[in-house]
């Protein structure tokens, strides 16, 4: 199923944490407390805006013992800019424009996992198109 993209964006892989030693419990429970999270039944997501917030939050998942890069692919996180995409290949992760409410003048940028064909799209608690990124940055194609 879908999540919302915006601004800079950390998606992760469920399967990833759940791999993790004691399924990774605790990092899970830290994913879903992260403000403007939102998460499916396979992607969790978190938008931050700071270049600087995005490393450090992508060394913490690290230290979690997540996997950013191998060779020259994203493997359980990837980092995606609204307007540029992801920072890596991502073979996992599919991104689309997608119109909100059914609205082509208000497109929003969305992921799921490669395969998934959930319709569903989830959004942060409490979302709306004015005022969000999406509004405000103009998209480019991904």
């Amino acid at each position: 199923m879908p999540v919302l993209i915006e601004a800079l964006s950390i998606v992760v892989r469920k399967a990833a944490v759940k791999a993790l030693p004691d399924c990774g419990e605790q990092l899970d429970g830290r994913l879903k407390g992260t403000p403007s999270q939102r998460n499916d039944d396979e992607l969790y997501a978190c938008t931050l805006v700071n270049p600087d917030d995005v490393k450090r939050f992508a060394e913490s998942l690290e230290a979690e013992g997540l996997v950013f890069r191998e060779g020259d692919n994203a493997k359980d996180f990837c980092v995606v800019d609204q307007r540029e995409g992801p920072t890596l290949p991502c073979d996992w992760l599919e991104l689309m424009h997608y119109p909100w409410e059914e609205n082509p003048d208000q497109l929003i940028m969305i992921a799921r996992e490669t395969g998934s064909r959930g319709a569903q799209v989830f959004m942060p608690q409490g979302w709306k198109y004015d005022g969000s990124y999406s509004k405000t940055a103009q998209a480019r194609e991904v």
